[in-house]
């Protein structure tokens, strides 16, 4: 008898990670060396905290998007000096480079045990309609689960089958 899938079956063990510390400008190209779209961020003493990824990076650009004033950088100058505004280009979010991902990640870390059922790791991720969850144990992350693991896990367990239905046939 087949035991049921565990969250241990299909994580991913090494699990890159930010610190509290770390600028926003260098956890973006932190995630995109990687080709990662979300990494737990530590505090310093190694406990997770949070969760930084490419939606919390999102939402702050378009909520600062959205409080740009809308003109003509070709007509418009800067009251007061004469100077001409820069063309868009030149725009940028003032003190990224100085803003630490913990003003910018979500505050809070969804996690499930090493032996948590594969179908409840799914069900909780669609519930909550995350891309990853951390699979913890002793207060410490020991893996990750995306949804693209699973993703290759179904694809790897039907494949097997595939081959299983193709050999009965034989």
């Amino acid at each position: 008898m087949k035991l049921p899938v565990c969250a241990r079956d299909v994580m991913t063990h090494s699990v890159r990670t930010l610190s509290v510390e770390t600028s926003v400008r260098d956890a973006a190209t932190f995630l995109l060396r990687h080709h990662i779209s979300g990494a737990p961020v530590l505090d310093r003493q190694g406990r997770p905290v949070g969760v930084f990824t490419l939606r919390d990076i999102a939402v702050h650009v378009q909520n600062g998007i959205l409080e740009l004033p809308v003109i003509d950088p070709r007509v418009e100058r800067v009251k007061g000096t004469g100077e001409f505004i820069p063309s868009r280009r030149g725009f940028h979010f003032e003190g990224l480079e100085e803003t630490n991902v913990v003003e910018f990640m979500t505050p809070r870390v969804i996690w499930v045990r090493p032996d948590a059922p594969l179908g409840f790791v799914a069900r909780k991720m669609a519930a909550l309609r995350i891309h990853r969850v951390f699979v913890m144990e002793e207060r410490r992350i020991v893996g990750v689960i995306t949804s693209l693991d699973i993703v290759r896990w179904l694809e790897e367990h039907l494949a097997e089958s595939r081959l299983r239905r193709k050999r009965k046939a034989i």
